[in-house]
């Protein structure tokens, strides 16, 4: 015997901060890849007052719903003698998607302080298990794709109504889906493209949230140029930077320098340091020993402008 189960949470504060609960469970029993039977119910949990905003446009609940619902106490119980009843033993699966139902319902048991038989002890994450096959160009879309999209690319009708037993019955109609391998490349193509497409937009926006702060920090800073001496603490820092960023083919010894593979001896070297807050924030490092020379134009980032930032406030001094 197969089960398929879903549920939809709720935060409930608790006067020490939020719990998030549960606010209805649906399950659906399978036999021979054939629904058989299915629970559903609301839950109350203790301390409940409202829903918020969001859970109540996903959910379509209203709060008098749960308020009339039965406690966790009283569906777990009905739920482990609807496993009972249609046939639970030792041999059946438990599917649920993402890790959040069966973490949610233990969570909630603590809160409740119900230390009876929970309906689940595992469950198989069929979420990780068929998003980690979805591929475009031998790469993993996403390891953890949305239901919407997974029912999209193998072709189930249909939105994603958070509703414990309706995606319950999802569940199980992907699960088929995917055994019998009824994704469509064209769909997944088109996933592909949304999801991609959103990631490149979230990594411009972080790139240029980094820069306005690093203008922000280090603007009055540009222009300048000094020469930097090579004092123990500045060159602790530009070990630091070594190690932090292997790209920039820096490497320190105690005497030396080492940059684009010329080597640099502290002792008769001069080192140049300059800001530039162009639309790509960089600095410009420049080694000179008599009449070698060496310029490397490197890209700031939060982290290595702070250290940069420090060996210019060392090295000047």
């Amino acid at each position: 015997m197969d089960y398929y189960f879903d549920e939809e949470f709720n935060a409930v504060h608790t006067g020490k901060g939020f719990t998030q609960c549960l606010i209805s469970i649906g399950i659906i029993a399978v036999e021979n890849d054939v629904i058989i039977d299915s629970f559903y119910s609301l839950i109350c949990p203790r301390r409940f007052q409202k829903l918020m905003r969001t859970v109540k446009e996903m959910t379509h609940l209203c709060n008098a719903d749960i308020r009339n619902a039965p406690s966790f106490a009283q569906v777990m119980e009905e739920a482990n003698a609807f496993l009972a009843n249609s046939g639970k033993d030792a041999s059946s699966n438990f599917y649920c998607f993402g890790p959040d139902d069966l973490r949610t319902m233990k969570n909630h048991a603590r809160y409740e302080k119900y230390e009876k038989e929970l309906p689940f002890d595992h469950t198989i994450d069929l979420q990780k298990q068929i998003s980690k096959t979805i591929t475009w160009n031998q790469q993993i879309l996403s390891r953890t794709l949305s239901l919407d999209d997974l029912k999209y690319i193998h072709n189930i009708q249909g939105q994603v109504e958070h509703n414990a037993l309706n995606d319950a019955y999802d569940l199980f109609y992907l699960h088929q889906a995917h055994i019998h391998q009824t994704s469509d490349i064209n769909k997944i193509e088109e996933v592909w493209t949304r999801i991609d497409t959103k990631r490149k937009e979230v990594k411009q926006r972080s790139q240029e949230r980094m820069i306005q702060i690093i203008k922000d920090r280090y603007g009055s800073l540009n222009h300048q140029e000094e020469e930097i001496h090579c004092y123990p603490d500045v060159m602790e820092q530009l070990q630091f930077l070594s190690e932090h960023d292997k790209t920039l083919k820096l490497f320190v010894t105690n005497d030396a320098l080492l940059l684009q593979g010329e080597s640099f001896t502290c002792k008769y070297l001069k080192l140049y340091l300059k800001w530039n807050m162009h639309e790509i924030p960089f600095v410009t490092i420049t080694l000179i020993e008599e009449k070698r020379q060496v310029t490397k134009i490197i890209p700031l980032t939060y982290r290595n402008a702070r250290i940069f930032y420090d060996i210019w406030t060392m090295g000047r001094h």
